[in-house]
């Protein structure tokens, strides 16, 4: 008599056999170039039950929920995820576990972004820690095949408004440790439709290879702001003279107002990606939701289960 497992011993074979997936099939040695407007992404900062600070810290634990998320995030079509690394990230120097990242990354087939600095305020800055940090981080990756690039900082105006010092001062020291080897992109994050260019203008040709842009919906804006996304990519490629792409955008399904469920997630991702893709390279957040955050923005539950909005991803990858 053939046993009846329970869904629970289900979901846990499933997710030995995609683990064990990882170690047969995505092995290319080299994978196939992106151009910044292909980019079919998503971020990252850990796996359901590990994220931020407590990901590293439980590297080996995490590497069964992660093995399986981007095994998914392959299946979606992706090319692409960013991964955000805490200024206090690795306090035991163990940045050999950044490393390993990507190359777990590297047998599914997919590209990194590695944006450093994620959470520094100006109020904390200490640039001797900073650049020790940096440096640790950098030298660990920077021969990486898939690292596609370093970003300075995500959504830099929502931390530091228009003041560059700090921006100029990371970069330096990026191209200095990479020896210029590595590209480098910088985000910027937009919550209106409307374009103010000086605010803008002062990011213009900063020493970056390209630029990423981190655009959300805040009311009144939620039912216009999907057609007017070309339109703030189309103007702030032109304010800031060198190619960009959509860095960040979502919809929570928390369920914490009416319209924040998984059906108007589906048809946000839908009315964004029909007016983008091709056009723009894009990464969304997020691949999954955290147990540790109220806001669930994940396209793959806790459980690492898809929600409907991955069917509409696919559209947009397999085209």
């Amino acid at each position: 008599m053939i046993p009846i497992l329970s869904r629970k011993h289900t979901a846990i074979i499933v997710m030995v056999l995609l683990f064990l997936v990882g170690f047969v099939v995505f092995k290319p040695n080299s994978l196939p170039s992106v151009d910044i407007v292909d980019i079919k992404g998503a971020n990252v900062v850990g796996t359901p039950t590990y994220a931020w600070g407590d990901f590293w810290a439980n590297w080996r634990k995490a590497q069964l929920e992660l093995r399986v998320e981007l095994q998914l995030a392959k299946e979606m079509g992706l090319n692409l995820i960013e991964i955000y690394i805490r200024y206090d990230a690795f306090p035991k120097y163990d940045y050999w576990k950044l490393r390993e990242f990507l190359r777990i990354a590297k047998k599914y087939g997919l590209w990194v972004i590695v944006t450093l600095n994620d959470d520094i305020y100006p109020s904390n800055l200490n640039y001797s820690y900073v650049e020790q940090h940096l440096k640790a981080v950098v030298n660990e990756i920077k021969n990486e095949p898939n690292l596609y690039a370093i970003g300075v900082l995500n959504e830099y105006n929502g931390r530091f408004g228009t003041n560059t010092t700090f921006a100029k001062w990371v970069i330096g020291k990026i191209r200095e440790f990479t020896n210029n080897k590595v590209k480098i992109v910088f985000d910027l994050v937009v919550f209106s439709p409307i374009i103010e260019g000086n605010i803008y203008a002062v990011f213009r040709n900063l020493d970056v290879d390209f630029y990423s842009v981190s655009i959300y919906s805040i009311p009144p804006f939620h039912d216009i702001l999907p057609k007017m996304y070309p339109t703030i990519l189309e103007t702030l490629q032109k304010i800031l003279g060198k190619p960009i792409f959509l860095g960040e955008f979502g919809w929570r399904t928390d369920r914490e107002k009416p319209e924040y469920n998984e059906e108007e997630q589906a048809k946000y991702y839908r009315e964004v990606l029909e007016r983008v893709n091709g056009k723009f390279g894009w990464s969304f957040w997020c691949l999954t939701d955290y147990k540790i955050l109220k806001e669930k923005w994940g396209v793959l539950t806790e459980n690492l289960e898809p929600k409907p909005v991955v069917d509409v991803i696919k559209e947009f990858t397999h085209q």
